[in-house]
């Protein structure tokens, strides 16, 4: 992701946070992304290098599980559908 669509969605988000009286923690990896807040409403915290790959197959399991609640949703419409 470029820097600048990650700024100005983070700006868009800590006005609307902001608002509604939220505080959210970003928990990022270790890219190269260059944040320019003034005064974030929301707290950034960087993962140490090297942990994306130890972190990687919780990803995995969340995929499985999205994947299949979601084509359980689709064969469902399939069948009300018929």
């Amino acid at each position: 992701m470029k820097s600048t669509i990650f700024n100005e969605w983070l700006e868009n988000f800590d006005v609307h946070v902001g608002t509604n009286n939220k505080k959210m923690l970003f928990i990022l990896d270790n890219a190269p992304l260059n944040i320019s807040l003034h005064k974030p409403v929301n707290t950034i915290i960087f993962l140490p290098p090297c942990t994306t790959t130890k972190l990687q197959p919780l990803d995995a399991g969340v995929i499985r599980t999205f994947k299949a609640y979601y084509k359980r949703k689709l064969c469902l419409f399939e069948f009300e559908c018929i």
